[in-house]
């Protein structure tokens, strides 16, 4: 997901300072992290044994390498397969994550940050004692393309591979400059959209291994949320990509197009110049030292920063090998016309734009108003936003100025994609889409909003954890704010769900209603909250149509 601390005080939305991490800081790092504990077990995989523990439930693998080091003559190049071995390698805790500069609350740190470019790692949890070939869901961290890991906290899948019957995996790949720096403007012996190669990589060691873990290589789901859902986005328009996975869930990151070659070159001219490193000379930058590398990153990042989804610095580029065609146009859409989606946001997605603030901002008059949403959508015109708050207030006429910033704002940061992506799916005929919109209020910014990511809570059943969104007991307050156990209730449906959509590719669950297909005369929307509601046209044709022409 995006970043929370500093996600305003660093001007740019997404940190990526100097790592400046020495090799006895990076060493004590590794030297901290949590091994798995329980009895021993070994799986045979295509490449060599592995060993990791079985749990009361599951059978647990942390840190499997499923790609080689990405340094030297292998940076901003394909990655490598992971090589065979001899013995028992194990996989008893985590591998470390991308190179970045994390500064976000804790929930969400990877305890092995800074990182290294030896980061092409994945984590599976798989539940014990079933016959049958399970269903398999890969999630894709957020993050934007900057920051995260398979090893954030938060992103623990026990429960989920538990509560859903699957096997569950997710995993670290290269993210901002390491992975989609694009030098194929400067020089030709350099791969496009590195980053989203690792993940096809990790997709063909799961084709190859994931049935001797239980896992059925033909029914798996990828899912991912902000970030993880963009490069799912991505993914589905990348012809190696294709067969490697059945269905994909866009939680809260739908993306409908990617950089143009041409800004794509104009961003690694400046990190040349940076660098000082001539086109000419562009492959001294193999011998540039991480730190250093990051440092630019961040330099280059604060020049280019862009909260639309679509135009990111350092994100996926228009590319003849990787990415040939606009995600938007037909021969992308054809390329996974056969893949069901699921599709969605969060009614709440701009209260983002305000951590680590414990309030949102004062709101006297429509000035005001107006200022903010500015902030939160920089994109957008005066007219425009004039036109969005108007249709707001024309669909909700009782929302406070607070909730016109929050709610308009949402539709036209996060919304907005979503909807064009269902609508395109839509459009196919072939098969489904299904979207929804979450609503379950978190007591976050001294109100109630059901504010970005607040899903995957329940999703990984961590209720228990705090230190999410700047409230050092979230856990206790949202108990207090729900004294019947409603949560639990939640909790359960969204992982039946989620669990159903992998296994057959129809969400509805025996713990939910029936959900019906998006098409685009009716657009039926399940609004999931303490009681799930079929929704058709949830904020209404005007408003629809309106956010579509943003």
């Amino acid at each position: 997901m995006l970043t929370r601390r500093r996600l305003v005080s660093s001007g740019v939305g997404l940190s990526l300072a100097s790592l400046g991490a020495s090799p006895a800081m990076l060493a004590a790092s590794l030297q901290q992290k949590p091994a798995l504990t329980g009895e021993s077990l070994l799986v045979e995989t295509s490449e060599g044994v592995l060993r990791g523990v079985q749990t009361e439930a599951l059978n647990v693998f942390k840190g499997i390498r499923y790609g080689e080091a990405t340094s030297g003559h292998y940076r901003f190049r394909r990655p490598q397969p992971v090589q065979p071995w001899v013995g028992t390698r194990d996989a008893l805790s985590l591998g470390s994550p991308a190179p970045q500069d994390s500064r976000d609350l804790d929930a969400w740190q990877d305890p092995l940050l800074p990182g290294s470019e030896d980061c092409l790692f994945l984590n599976l949890w798989a539940p014990r004692g079933r016959s049958e070939a399970l269903p398999v869901m890969i999630f894709i961290h957020g993050g934007a393309y900057h920051t995260g890991s398979g090893g954030v906290p938060l992103y623990d899948c026990a429960a989920l591979a538990e509560g859903a019957g699957a096997v569950v995996l997710n995993l670290n790949h290269r993210l901002n400059l390491f992975g989609y720096l694009y030098l194929g403007g400067i020089g030709n012996d350099y791969d496009a959209n590195v980053g989203q190669l690792d993940i096809i990589e990790a997709l063909r060691w799961v084709q190859r291994n994931i049935a001797a873990f239980g896992g059925d290589p033909a029914n798996v789901t990828l899912f991912g949320e902000s970030g993880g859902g963009l490069k799912i986005s991505t993914l589905l328009g990348m012809p190696e990509a294709k067969g490697l996975f059945s269905k994909a869930i866009v939680q809260s990151g739908s993306q409908t197009r990617v950089r143009s070659p041409e800004a794509a070159s104009r961003e690694a001219m400046l990190v040349l110049n940076e660098l000082a490193i001539s086109p000419r000379d562009v492959d001294k930058i193999a011998e540039v030292d991480t730190s250093t590398l990051i440092s630019v990153a961040q330099k280059v990042t604060s020049q280019t920063w862009s909260y639309e989804l679509n135009s990111m610095p350092f994100s996926p580029v228009l590319d003849a090998t990787t990415v040939p065609y606009q995600l938007d146009t037909r021969a992308s859409r054809e390329i996974w016309s056969h893949v069901p989606l699921l599709v969605g946001t969060n009614e709440a997605e701009a209260a983002l734009y305000y951590y680590p603030q414990t309030s949102l901002p004062a709101l006297p008059d429509d000035r005001a108003l107006h200022l903010e949403l500015a902030n939160i959508c920089p994109w957008l015109t005066p007219g425009e936003r004039d036109l969005l708050v108007q249709a707001f207030r024309k669909y909700s006429p009782s929302a406070s100025r607070e909730e016109v910033l929050i709610g308009s704002g949402s539709l036209a940061w996060f919304w907005k994609g979503a909807l064009k992506q269902a609508e395109l799916k839509a459009q196919m005929d072939a098969a489904p889409v299904y979207t929804y919109l979450f609503g379950w209020r978190d007591p976050v910014l001294g109100g109630q909003w059901a504010t970005h990511a607040t899903e995957l809570v329940f999703l990984f059943d961590h209720l228990d954890m705090n230190d999410i969104w700047d409230d050092t007991d979230i856990s206790g307050n949202r108990a207090k704010g729900d004294p019947s156990g409603h949560r639990f209730e939640l909790r359960d449906a969204i992982i039946s769900s989620w669990g159903a959509f992998a296994a057959t590719g129809n969400p509805s669950s025996k713990l939910t209603p029936s959900w019906p297909v998006y098409t685009q005369q009716s657009r039926s929307t399940m609004r999931i909250d303490t009681q799930w509601t079929v929704v058709d046209e949830p904020y209404g044709p005007h408003l629809r149509r309106l956010v579509q022409d943003l």
